[in-house]
């Protein structure tokens, strides 16, 4: 989650025992197009705050400091992964029924090849493909339909007979599940969360993003110029991660 503001001015106060943030309240999209250089910025200042190291946060502040010139901090309250992106299943596809939805799946398995690429941390990606049964006549033309969404992101998602999804699974009895068809995605695959949250923690590193371990959120205030103030269990100067 991050906390966006219309000045995107974020103050680093520090106290005796926590630290502040501040930080407006505008879209990420509004703070990224009204790129401006922000020269009059004090160290104790960021633009954009984001609280939560696991994959989305890191991506976040990935993309935003890659994207602007914002100065972008993320506080994680123990280490990166730790929430629920650590034990996640970790599956990756191209295949949703809303365009939409399929847009980000299409983004993000590009991005994970790039991410790799760009801080040589593997990420145990792995594409065996995926296979979907049909075992009705609904199932069937709902993947037909799918079909003819498929060229929206470049997805080679095809329909398979029953005799092509035996090839693909020897040990499926076709027969006794009733398949009367199949939808195979070549490019769908697993990951290792763990493995890529650090690789995009390094590129967001890279780019100019500060990110926080064993950093706390203990207070969040809204202030009358609509900015916030953010208090945390230590003093944010006191490590940098590298």
């Amino acid at each position: 989650m991050s906390l966006i503001g219309r000045r995107t001015a974020l103050s680093l106060r520090r106290q005796r025992r926590h630290s502040r943030i501040s930080i407006s309240t505008s879209s990420i999209l509004d703070s990224i197009k009204q790129d401006k250089p922000q020269t009059s910025l004090l160290d104790d200042k960021v633009d954009i705050a984001i609280i939560g190291g696991g994959i989305a946060g890191t991506s976040l502040a990935y993309h935003l400091a890659k994207q602007s010139n914002k100065k972008v901090v993320l506080l994680e309250k123990s280490e990166l992964t730790a929430g629920s992106t650590w034990h996640a299943a970790g599956l990756v596809t191209l295949y949703h029924p809303g365009i939409n939805i399929k847009r980000l799946h299409w983004h993000s398995l590009n991005f994970y090849v790039q991410v790799e690429k760009e801080t040589g941390q593997q990420i145990g990606f792995h594409q065996p493909g995926s296979l979907r049964l049909a075992t009705n006549q609904v199932r069937l033309d709902e993947m037909k339909y799918q079909m003819t969404r498929a060229g929206w992101n470049k997805n080679p998602q095809k329909l398979v007979t029953p005799e092509e999804c035996k090839e693909l699974c020897p040990l499926m009895d076709i027969e006794a599940a009733n398949v009367i068809g199949g939808l195979f995605s070549p490019c769908d695959g697993h990951i290792d969360p763990y493995s890529l949250t650090q690789a995009i923690a390094i590129g967001a590193r890279k780019h100019g993003a500060k990110l926080h371990q064993k950093t706390e959120v203990t207070k969040l205030d809204l202030k009358n110029d609509g900015s916030w103030d953010i208090g945390t269990n230590q003093e944010l100067s006191t490590q940098v991660l590298s």
